[in-house]
């Protein structure tokens, strides 16, 4: 008969060293989540929320490791103690029933925190925090998953305009609707570039979305041409966010610098570089 046990544990880095060696058979150990986890326990962010390390025991005796290794991982990356459920003497063959429900989102967190329009604004603070952690040109490789819940509500909290641009840019997608465009990766340019220069941003924007007035040569009319003719490529959606910044990143550069832009190309995710807004 199996004895299971299950106690609330406080494992330092070296218990979690040691419950790694049981780590013989797992599905593939991914590093970012890994970082995810350790930010977490860094920050005083982990909390005991009843999900558990659990260990199982195959027919021979041997223990094994079923469930927890990035949980482990993160611990000794973050070189601080975790306070977890551990429960041990599990049959090991419990293991392919384990992670088999449905993973809450942010959004899902967000809403049941009160916040309206919740995937929208999770989208676009996940990338507006994403840029402000690995810089802005890397914004179009964000995920709105990479940082946790407790991360994104204090950013939400410290961003004055960010519920005021998650309302721009559903305007922006409506009246532009034939280009596509991702709106946390716009939502996100447009707040770098009304922090360099307001005026000049409400016009770049206001030029992008509707191109009244916009003449020959003006890198705006260039970008939207190619956003536009770009519109109906079969892209990823990384792909797409890439082009997107990419290509917006190039239009605020040439008009910051006064510069004419005849005919815009289409940028290759290989080999071309998005230049940060100045």
């Amino acid at each position: 008969m199996q004895q299971i046990e299950t106690q609330v544990k406080t494992l330092s880095p070296g218990d979690a060293e040691q419950l790694l060696e049981l780590n013989t058979h797992n599905r593939r150990l991914r590093p970012s989540h890994v970082q995810w986890l350790a930010r977490q326990m860094r920050s005083g962010d982990w909390k005991l929320n009843g999900e558990s390390i659990k260990i199982g025991r195959t027919p021979d005796g041997t223990d094994v490791l079923l469930d927890g290794q990035h949980r482990l991982e993160a611990c000794v990356t973050a070189g601080v103690p975790f306070t977890t459920l551990l429960v041990t003497g599990l049959s090991a063959d419990t293991q392919d029933t384990v992670d088999r429900g449905s993973t809450r989102t942010l959004a899902d967190a967000l809403t049941l925190d009160g916040y309206t329009n919740a995937s929208a604004l999770a989208a676009l603070a996940a990338a507006m925090l994403y840029t402000e952690i690995h810089g802005l040109p890397e914004l179009w490789q964000y995920r709105t998953n990479s940082l946790n819940p407790m991360e994104i509500r204090r950013f939400i909290d410290r961003s004055e305009n960010i519920r005021d641009l998650v309302i721009w840019g559903d305007a922006l997608k409506r009246k532009t609707h034939g280009m596509r465009l991702q709106k946390p990766i716009c939502g996100t340019l447009r707040h770098a570039t009304d922090r360099l220069d307001e005026q000049a941003s409400e016009t770049f924007w206001k030029g992008l979305a509707d191109g009244v007035g916009l003449e020959e040569g003006s890198p705006i009319l260039a970008a939207r041409n190619l956003l536009v003719s770009m519109s109906g490529d079969a892209l990823t959606v990384r792909e797409r966010r890439f082009v997107q910044q990419c290509i917006i990143s190039q239009a605020w550069d040439k008009y910051r610098k006064g510069k004419t832009w005849g005919h815009a190309t289409r940028p290759n995710i290989t080999r071309s570089v998005i230049p940060d807004l100045v």
